[in-house]
């Protein structure tokens, strides 16, 4: 994106949506920035700010609560290890430790280091260390490779390695560059080994545009809402699926899960590059949070309070400070700062394998999940009822990353710090009697392990002959089959492939077979039996990883094609899933599939993730053919509706002509009022009235079956005994009509008392006109609607410029009070760049100061409520009338907004704040944007999703606007909460007081 001169974001080919965010803890949300610290009057705060002494490693292990049969055991500590947040085991099992001493100011110092660690004796203690490297700036990632490591530290990625045995990097090499250092709790992280032999990287928040300096003539590649991978030996660089924070892995299968903040696991479901496929249709976002209890899940710290973090909500209560209230000076409870996602593939705890790891720094806890297969997702549900797998007393335990290590249990790097929050969230009262440095010189490594492990020295890999790696591919140990597939790939000859071969042909451990497949996949060695043979394996993973290497011979091989036409219809719903994208990939027209591809949709048309994957398997110039045969289907009507969509957004004459006929010549097709609407829908939105109206008069029989429906559509908007669904169903037909007698029956109908779902259904369908006289009957009703109907209004009125100052004059003669509109709508008056709307405002600038500066007095004023004794069953009903349509509890409600049971943990005062001033705690994640698109819209909303091809923008009652790339000219961060200012018009001081009991009281 690059900044216009109007302000606004200008997109390029390319939509770069990545918002540069401070976080708290590692990664959870910080406060804006504060007054510096020589405006504020030093207060001495040092009675009330007692030092947390550290505990000492041989104490350490007393700290900690965990899991009925496991143990933690301490492998490496200060002096050995300092600030570990990366750990990466060589072949000979060495351990290479990411050392951030220089976390959180001190950036420019490069007091970051790699250290090597060294289990001399194999008895599974670190005794002795070396500094590999030093002199890194904010270091994050390691992996080990071909003797030496890939290190993170942005701006760069260097390769290290030492070529003379003395234990200390003489090789320094920076193979890439372009990361941004914005957020020290932003930076690139967790290198992860692929089953495709790529390094995988998590970009974070900070981004950047990254640069190879192996091939310097290579085009820059923007990262911004994108992970990447590299091929470590040629450094080519392929952009992924990304967006999450700090923490990412894989599964034995390829399936990759993240951490990001309080969105504590999430899975990324597809490559970027399937979505990309089609630039004239969004697929969902590939990111997916997958917590069964929600991203801000309750956790279960034993540890104390920081008495910083005490101070900080007194000072902030009183208002000597301004920041987030934090509730009877707990300010934990939930999850505020995940960290360190990672799957458990080890063999030493084999009742684990496939459960997930989750650090939450700021709790000092280690939590798990298990992966529940629910089709395409996983879910992700909690373990350990009322507590975690492990918590420690220390609130200087910080477990920021995992890894599998080569004794088949799992390490947990703990950083040790006094205090690990952003340096911005510090009031300066209080930051001046911190040391943000404390622990600097510290750091421990642990081990989790069975109660009764007895260690024993693993098999190592180094100096191991090639057949004996291809047979390590068969371990149960994740860390030898990893370590066997890179060594392998490090040194690849041509004899490897028929060993590997030989492999899949013979074992039974499905996880050698998708090593080695992918091996012999990267050097072309694979041959057509042993591709047909895994695409038949009994394992559904082996099938699915299978049609990704088929991939690039589907046009080669007629019966590979056919093996992954036929996963279409196998019992595993990823198959299904991956053999309908892998099949997107075939250049050119291939309607061989195409009934195949149809029963698909006939059985999965209503999955989310199988329809789209479906229909990207299918060719443009197929698609009426698919239509038509969904068309005489029975149950296909979503299915179908896409499909018509589709078409209908390049419709020809002669493929409207066509659907004319098969109205005509096939009275029986069962879904004739689906493809007659879903067309019309699609011409509505391409064409002008006129040129719409032209079009269907060479169509008789659908402009009949449409004029049908819209009398019976203006018949049932009108029925109010009917039940809302069917009036919803007609509101939306009449929406893509655009005659006088529909506009007078729309606005009849919300000028009448009717039900809220009806009046937001109703302002939809208008917004799709660009009737002037929509602002007028919109403005005319406005003292009627209550005001989450008001807000949608609004919404619409600044969908279009000559709205806009229709709006503006409705402000200025008091028809409509600037208390009335949101802060995103005010934002979007305030860029319009029509000189009538800005005279206008200039009028009534004062009304706009005092609308700003009121919110702290209505704040104080509504405290009182917090000493009402509120009732549950009254406050039940006041959030479903008036929060359920951003927030869900109970089962009821939409999950655009923050999970409102979190607060239960941060009190009362925070909900007030929040509720009140929605504004003076901005959380980057609930900001609300204004996308101008090319046809002159105006859409806001939150950005919820982001693709290779598109974006979303959420609103409250669940209506949201999918905008395609292409669609968009501008694009404009408001700064501004999606939460609208004014709720107190809503609710008395007992409403109010009976609201936030019903929400403390949330389970």
């Amino acid at each position: 994106m690059q900044l216009g001169t109007t302000g606004r974001l200008r997109i390029s080919p390319m939509l770069l949506l990545g918002v540069a965010c401070l976080y708290g803890d590692v990664c959870g949300a910080v406060d804006p920035p504060l007054v510096p610290d020589t405006v504020i009057a030093a207060v001495d705060y040092s009675d009330r700010l007692p030092r947390v002494a550290p505990t000492e490693p041989q104490d350490a292990l007393s700290s900690f609560e965990i899991a009925d049969g496991y143990a933690v055991q301490l492998v490496a500590a200060e002096p050995l290890v300092r600030d570990p947040v990366a750990m990466s085991f060589d072949e000979a099992g060495r351990m290479y430790v990411v050392e951030m001493c220089d976390y959180s100011e001190q950036g420019e110092e490069r007091l970051g280091s790699i250290r090597l660690l060294i289990d001399g004796d194999q008895d599974g203690r670190y005794e002795s260390s070396k500094m590999f490297a030093d002199q890194l700036s904010w270091p994050t990632a390691i992996i080990c490779y071909d003797g030496g490591v890939f290190v993170g530290a942005a701006p760069d990625i260097w390769f290290l390695k030492d070529t003379d045995a003395d234990g200390v990097a003489d090789l320094r090499k920076r193979v890439f560059t372009g990361f941004n250092r914005t957020n020290v709790q932003g930076l690139l992280n967790s290198f992860c080994w692929g089953l495709d032999c790529r390094v995988y990287v998590q970009t974070s928040s900070s981004g950047g545009t990254l640069s190879c300096s192996e091939t310097p003539n290579s085009t820059p590649v923007p990262l911004s809402g994108h992970d990447f991978s590299f091929d470590p030996k040629t450094f080519s660089i392929r952009l992924e699926s990304g967006g999450a924070q700090h923490g990412m892995c894989f599964d034995d299968w390829g399936h990759r899960f993240a951490s990001h903040n309080s969105d504590h696991l999430q899975q990324f479901v597809y490559s970027d590059r399937y979505a990309a496929k089609r630039a004239d249709d969004a697929m969902p976002n590939t990111r997916q949070s997958i917590a069964v209890d929600g991203p801000q899940a309750e956790v279960f710290r034993i540890s104390p309070v920081e008495p910083w973090r005490v101070l900080r909500t007194h000072l902030r209560v009183s208002k000597q400070v301004p920041g987030l209230i934090e509730g009877g000076g707990r300010a934990a409870g939930y999850f505020t700062g995940a960290t360190g996602a990672t799957v458990y593939r080890g063999d030493a705890m084999p009742e684990l394998l496939g459960q997930v790891f989750i650090g939450d720094v700021g709790s000092n806890i280690v939590h798990r999940k298990r992966l529940i297969d629910v089709g395409v997702l996983f879910s992700g549900r909690r373990i350990d009822a009322g507590k975690e797998f492990i918590a420690s007393k220390d609130i200087w335990f910080r477990p920021v990353q995992f890894a599998n290590a080569p004794d088949g249990t799992i390490y947990i790097a703990d950083f040790y710090r006094e205090v690990i929050e952003h340096p911005a969230s510090l009031p300066p009262d209080i930051k001046r009697h911190l040391d943000l440095t404390s622990g600097r010189d510290r750091g421990r490594i642990y081990r989790v392990m069975p109660s009764h492990f007895v260690h024993a020295p693993p098999t190592l890999l180094v100096d191991t002959p090639t057949a004996e790696l291809v047979t390590m591919l068969r371990h149960r140990n994740g860390w030898h089959r990893d370590t066997a597939s890179r060594m392998l790939y490090q040194h690849w000859d041509p004899a490897i492939a028929p060993l590997l071969t030989a492999l899949i042909h013979e074992t039974t451990v499905v996880e050698a077979k998708v090593h080695a497949m992918h091996l012999l996949d990267r050097f072309d060695s694979i041959s057509e039996a042993t591709v047909l043979t895994l695409l038949r394996d009994a394992h559904p993973m082996v099938r699915e990883n299978a049609i990704v290497i088929a991939e690039s011979r589907l046009s080669r091989s007629a019966e590979i094609r056919s093996k992954v036409i036929e996963g279409l219809a196998d019992e595993s719903p990823r198959v299904r899933f991956q053999s309908a994208l892998s099949l997107s990939t075939l250049p050119g027209r291939d309607a061989s599939y195409l009934e195949s591809v149809t029963q698909m949709l006939i059985s999965d048309g209503e999955d989310r993730w199988l329809q789209p994957a479906a229909l990207r398997a299918i060719a443009r110039e197929d698609a009426m053919h698919l239509l038509h045969l969904l068309a005489a289907k029975p149950t296909t009507s979503t299915t179908c509706k896409s499909v018509a969509a589709w078409i209908g957004s390049d419709i020809s004459d002669d493929e409207l002509k066509k659907i004319n006929h098969w109205i005509v010549s096939e009275p029986s097709l069962h879904q004739k009022d689906v493809l007659v609407r879903a067309i019309i829908s699609a011409l509505a939105r391409l064409d002008e009235s006129d040129e719409m109206q032209r079009r269907l008069h060479s169509v008789a029989a659908i402009q009949k079956e449409w004029t049908a429906l819209i009398e019976k559509a203006r018949s049932d908007a009108r029925d109010s005994s009917l039940v809302a669904e069917l009036r919803l169903e007609a509101i939306e037909v009449l929406a893509n009509d655009r005659s006088d007698a529909t506009f007078n029956v729309l606005c009849e109908t919300i000028e009448s008392p009717q039900p809220k779902p009806v009046q937001l259904a109703v302002i939809n369908a208008l917004s799709r006109s660009s009737r002037p006289e929509i602002a007028e009957r919109f403005i005319a009703v406005w003292p009627k609607m209550i005001p989450s109907v008001r807000s949608s209004m609004g919404r619409v009125l600044v969908s279009r410029n000559a709205w806009i100052e229709q709006l503006v004059t409705a402000v200025v003669d008091g028809r409509v009070l600037w208390s009335d509109l949101e802060p995103a709508v005010i934002e979007t008056i305030r860029s319009s760049q029509s000189s009538v709307v800005k005279a206008q405002l200039s009028s009534i600038s004062t009304s706009l100061q005092t609308a700003s500066v009121s919110r702290e007095q209505i704040v104080e004023d509504y405290r009182q409520s917090l000493s009402i004794a509120g009732n549950v069953a009254a406050g039940k009903v006041h959030f479903q009338k008036h929060c359920s349509a951003c927030h869900r509890a109970e089962g009821v409600g939409n999950e655009l907004g923050p999970n409102l049971a979190a607060f239960k943990f941060r009190g009362p005062d925070a909900l007030l704040l929040n509720v009140l001033d929605p504004n003076r705690e901005l959380n980057p994640q609930f900001i609300n944007y204004i996308a101008l698109t090319k046809d002159e819209r105006i859409v806001s909303g939150m950005l919820t999703h982001e693709t290779a091809t598109s974006i979303t923008l959420g609103r409250g009652d669940n209506a949201q606007d999918t905008l395609l790339l292409s669609e968009i000219e501008e694009l404009k961060n408001t700064q501004k909460s999606l939460m609208p200012e004014g709720f107190e018009q809503q609710l008395d001081h007992k409403a109010m007081a009976d609201l936030f009991t019903y929400i403390m009281a949330l389970p």
